[in-house]
C-alpha cells in the first residue's frame, strides 16, 4: 500500500466521523445544496500521467446535521475548450458542516463515467471516490471551496488507465433555503 492510498484510506473516514459528530451550525431552514465544480483530473495511463479539465453539477438534499445525499453529473474532457468530453455521473453521501464561515466537507461517491484513455479513444466504467475539499461562507447561503478527490478505477477502466485517479479544483455552493 503507497503512502497516498493509505492517507486516503485513513483520512476520509476519520473526516467523516469528526463531521458527523460535530457541533456544527447547519441552518434548519437549508434543505440542501447546488454546486458547480470546475478543476482537473489526472488519469495514469501506462506511458505515463494526464491532466483532464472537468467540470461537474451536484444537487444534495440533508439528511440529518451535516449529513447528507445526493447525485452529480461530470464532463471531463481530453483538453480545454471541453473538446472530446467524456460524460458521466453518479451518487454521494457526504458531510458539510459549518464552523463559523468556514465549511469543511467530505464525500464519498460511486460513479459510472467515459474517460479520455489515449489518442482518441474513450474508456467506460465503474469508479469509488473520496473528495475532500475546505470552504468559505462568501455570502449567505454561498460558499466558495477548494477540493482535493481520489477515485479507484474499477476493471473496465483499466485495459487502458491505471486503477487510480486524482482530482482538484474550485467550488461554488448554494444553498437551497
Amino acid at each position: 500500500m503507497t503512502f497516498r492510498s493509505a492517507f486516503v484510506r485513513l483520512l476520509a473516514p476519520l473526516t467523516l466521523i469528526v463531521a458527523i459528530l460535530s457541533p456544527s451550525t447547519v441552518s434548519a431552514d437549508e434543505i440542501g445544496a447546488v454546486s458547480v465544480r470546475v478543476g482537473s483530473t489526472c488519469l495514469e495511463h501506462s506511458d505515463g500521467s494526464t491532466w483532464h479539465p472537468t467540470v461537474s453539477l451536484a444537487g444534495s438534499l440533508k439528511l440529518v446535521g451535516p449529513l447528507e445525499v445526493g447525485a452529480f453529473g461530470r464532463v471531463t474532457a481530453r483538453s480545454l475548450p471541453l473538446k472530446n468530453p467524456g460524460f458521466g455521473g453518479g451518487v454521494f453521501l457526504g458531510a458539510r458542516p459549518a464552523f463559523g464561515i468556514f465549511r469543511p466537507s467530505v464525500e464519498m461517491s460511486a460513479a459510472y463515467q467515459r474517460l479520455p484513455a489515449g489518442q482518441h479513444q474513450f474508456t467506460r466504467g465503474w469508479a469509488f471516490g473520496v473528495l475532500l475539499g475546505f470552504g468559505v461562507d462568501v455570502h449567505a447561503g454561498v460558499t466558495l471551496s477548494a477540493y482535493a478527490g481520489h477515485e479507484w478505477l474499477l476493471p473496465n477502466h483499466t485495459d487502458l488507465l491505471g486503477t487510480n485517479s486524482w482530482s482538484g479544483g474550485l467550488s461554488l455552493t448554494f444553498a437551497m433555503p
